[in-house]
C-alpha cells in the first residue's frame, strides 16, 4: 500500500493500481481481525493492530489522493480505465451533478421554465426508506397520502420531506438501499 500511496502522491496522473485492491484490504483486515484482540496485550496482538491501524490510514490516504486527482480533472478522468469500482461509485455523484449543474444553467438562460418545474417536482416527489425507532402516529404525507400508524421496527417508504423531521428528531433512521 506504501508503494503505491507513494507513487500516487508523485505523479499527477491517476497511476494503474489493481481494480481488488480496496476488497484485498479490507479482507486482509477480516482475515486478521481476531489476531489483534482488543483485549489483549501480548505482543502479537499489539503489533497486528498497529499493523491494521496503518493500512487502514495508507488505504484511506490512497483513495483521498486519488479522488482528489479526480475530481480536479472530472471529464477527463471519471471513465478513466485506471478506477476501480469503488473509485467510480464515489465519483458517479460528481458527475451526475456536473451533468445537473449543466442542465439548470442551459434551463435558466434559455428561459425553459417547464424544465425547471420539472425538476421542481421530482425533488418535491422523491421518497426514503426509513425504520421506526420508536411508534409513531398517522401523518398525511406531502403528497397528500395517509403514513402510519407505526410501530417501532416498522419500515417505511416516506416522502423525503416528511422524513426529514422525523430523522432530525430520531425517530426513524434512513435505510440505505443503495449497496
Amino acid at each position: 500500500m506504501h508503494s503505491y500511496l507513494e507513487a500516487e502522491i508523485r505523479s499527477d496522473q491517476i497511476q494503474n493500481i489493481p481494480k481488488t485492491i480496496y476488497q484485498d484490504v479490507a479482507s486482509h483486515l477480516k482475515d486478521t481481525r481476531n489476531l489483534a484482540e482488543e483485549n489483549s496485550r501480548n505482543l502479537t496482538s499489539n503489533l497486528m493492530r498497529q499493523e491494521r491501524l496503518l493500512l487502514v490510514n495508507l488505504t484511506v490516504r490512497l483513495l483521498e489522493v486519488r479522488l482528489r486527482k479526480v475530481s480536479a480533472h472530472l471529464d477527463a478522468e471519471s471513465n478513466g480505465i485506471y478506477l476501480t469500482p469503488e473509485e467510480k461509485y464515489l465519483v458517479e455523484p460528481s458527475t451526475i451533478a456536473e451533468k445537473r449543474l449543466d442542465k439548470i444553467s442551459r434551463a435558466v438562460m434559455n428561459g425553459q421554465t417547464a424544465v425547471l418545474a420539472n425538476i421542481s417536482d421530482i425533488m418535491s416527489s422523491r421518497y426514503i426508506v426509513v425504520r421506526f425507532l420508536q411508534p409513531a402516529a398517522a401523518a398525511i404525507g406531502v403528497d397528500l397520502a395517509k403514513y402510519g400508524p407505526f410501530k417501532k421496527e416498522d419500515v417505511a417508504v416516506l416522502p423525503l420531506d416528511n422524513a426529514k423531521p422525523l430523522l432530525k428528531q430520531g425517530i426513524v433512521q434512513s435505510i440505505d438501499l443503495d449497496i
